[in-house]
């Protein structure tokens, strides 16, 4: 009688998530500014696009609209940044880093406010400070 064993490969890597930061370049790409979140020996089979949003929002991400990167175990960022898009994205992460000791995912906000607005009376304010500007003429109004 023939028995089959399957071995289940143990993916619980120590899991990094850096917030709050930008990338800077290139050249020599970086991520700077932010802060780092680490969940020790996290199971990876449990990762999918809910859960980094959970993290992301856990450790106090606010944007709305987030990219979010990996750099391919041991290469270069420049060369080497993915983006994670969706769980097929999360499906790379997981055969990239599974069996290694640490996964490293960066968040990027891009959010943006928009160059431009329009006043009461519906004319195109080109500002970097369109509220101020809406609340000046606001006053100006008043008086």
């Amino acid at each position: 009688m023939k028995a089959w064993i399957i071995h289940r490969v143990d993916d619980k890597v120590d899991f990094v998530l850096w917030i709050g930061g930008k990338f800077v370049g290139p050249p020599n790409l970086r991520y700077e500014g932010g802060s780092k979140h680490e969940y020790p020996k996290y199971d990876v089979d449990y990762l999918n696009e809910d859960a980094l949003w959970e993290m992301y929002k856990e450790v106090g991400g606010m944007g709305t609209t987030v990219n979010f990167y990996f750099v391919v175990s041991s290469l270069s960022m420049e060369f080497d940044l993915r983006r994670i898009q969706g769980d097929i994205g999360i499906t790379d992460v997981i055969h990239y880093f599974s069996g290694l000791d640490e996964c490293t995912i960066y968040a990027e906000d891009v959010d943006c406010s928009p160059l431009q607005a329009i006043d009461i009376e519906g004319n195109i304010i080109f500002t970097k400070n369109s509220s101020e500007v809406i609340a000046t003429q606001a006053t100006e109004e008043e008086i």
